[in-house]
């Protein structure tokens, strides 16, 4: 926000954002100038007060590297594998192999399954939740 008078249009919707828990950036306006009051009250609320368009691209990017952090995503697939012992005892060793993704050809070669057993043991898997199909035909990826 750049110009905002006390009560304007501008604040109304300010007000109607942040209780939507959208980020609000203000420019600080001169405090003899009566069209920047409200952008600085916003700001004195709690909105991001922003002197260069670098402040936005900082708290954005801040926020994205906090959401896909690489070792949060190592974190989340291993806890994903030490919970073999919560799926079926028959379904683990392919789960693993799905986990580490393999393909449908090799996990057959590799446990030794037919398709037929295979495929039943993917569509169970795939039923209670434990995997998905990518829209590979020849893959599935750990939910």
């Amino acid at each position: 926000m750049v110009e905002a008078e006390y009560r304007s249009g501008t604040t109304i919707t300010a007000k109607f954002a942040k209780k939507q828990g959208k980020d609000l950036f203000c420019i600080p306006s001169s405090i003899e100038n009566s069209k920047g009051a409200g952008t600085n009250l916003l700001i004195q609320k709690g909105a991001k007060l922003v002197v260069k368009p670098k402040d936005i691209i900082e708290i954005y990017t801040k926020n994205i590297i906090e959401q896909i952090s690489i070792e949060e995503l190592e974190t989340t697939k291993k806890e994903q594998l030490k919970d073999l012992s919560k799926i079926k005892e028959e379904y683990r060793e392919v789960y693993k192999m799905i986990s580490e993704g393999m393909s449908l050809n090799e996990i057959s070669i590799k446990t030794k399954l037919n398709l037929q057993e295979l495929y039943h043991k993917l569509f169970m898997m795939e039923m209670e939740g434990l995997i998905e199909n990518n829209k590979n035909k020849n893959k599935y990826n750990v939910i």
